[in-house]
């Protein structure tokens, strides 16, 4: 890595402890990399060995002519100057794997309307992670905020976990997405006996766990040039919680958030 690239990562503020997913982390990265807008001869060479990849990958055998490659990185460098080497990669392996649909046009060839259509698609699903990563951060900042203010009083902090707890409950609500940043809330309802977990809650959350589990490794392994191995010690924490976000989604499907909110006590953050 060269210092220009030391420097691009640096200033990346997508990336930090609130990334979740390998692939959130690899759309992360793109914003640390040289765009296409950027390129000179020899990065174009890298670019064109992409496309060439491509076409293999798609089970294109018809031989094709060097500059039908430069054609389409030439219209790639015209219209797409604000995406990278990466990018490129990412939008080529969902395709591949099916994460794009891209049934409605044909990849009998490699053409610029394939590839155009794929890196449309690709966008589209980029801005939804980048988006989901923003909302992580902003979460994991007020989290961090909460910690860090050791001054605060009780009465501060249980307001404070009142907003929080509403955010993360009304999130839950609009798109069942429920982002627990250190197991704040979960570790609240624990502590406080604000909920009861019987057996077949715990045996329910397991299940729900393991199969989230598979479905995470599964879309990696394909979504990804690479694989890396998960240390046990690893998957039993994803799966612990994966479990718990489970039993918070249970928790928060049969109690209103008012109700919620009149258990929160400034005691309880003594």
């Amino acid at each position: 890595m060269n210092e220009s690239q030391i420097a691009l990562k640096g200033q990346n503020q997508l990336i930090g402890d609130w990334i979740r997913t390998k692939e959130e982390y690899s759309i992360a990265q793109t914003y640390s990399e040289k765009k296409l807008g950027q390129f000179d001869k020899s990065d174009m060479t890298i670019l064109v060995e992409l496309m060439a990849q491509w076409k293999v990958h798609i089970g294109i055998t018809a031989e094709t002519f060097d500059n039908e490659l430069v054609f389409i990185c030439q219209f790639l460098y015209d219209n797409f100057k604000h995406f990278t080497i990466s990018d490129i990669r990412l939008a080529m392996n969902w395709a591949i794997s099916g994460k794009l649909d891209l049934s409605y046009v044909s990849s009998k060839t490699l053409s610029s309307l394939y590839v155009s259509k794929a890196l449309n698609l690709y966008e589209d699903e980029k801005r939804r992670i980048v988006n989901l990563i923003s909302q992580q951060k902003d979460s994991y900042n007020r989290q961090k905020d909460l910690n860090s203010k050791l001054e605060i009083s009780p009465l501060d902090k249980a307001n404070q976990f009142k907003e929080h707890i509403v955010s993360v409950y009304q999130k839950y609500k609009e798109d069942s997405l429920l982002i627990d940043i250190g197991d704040l809330i979960y570790n609240w309802i624990r502590a406080n006996k604000i909920i009861n977990i019987s057996n077949s809650d715990v045996e329910e959350a397991i299940k729900y766990a393991h199969n989230r589990y598979i479905d995470e490794v599964s879309n990696k392994s394909i979504r990804t040039p690479f694989k890396t191995p998960i240390d046990e010690v690893s998957k039993e924490l994803r799966k612990k919680k994966f479990a718990r976000e489970y039993i918070l989604m249970k928790f928060f499907d049969k109690v209103d958030i008012i109700n919620i909110i009149k258990v929160i006590r400034e005691e309880q953050f003594k």
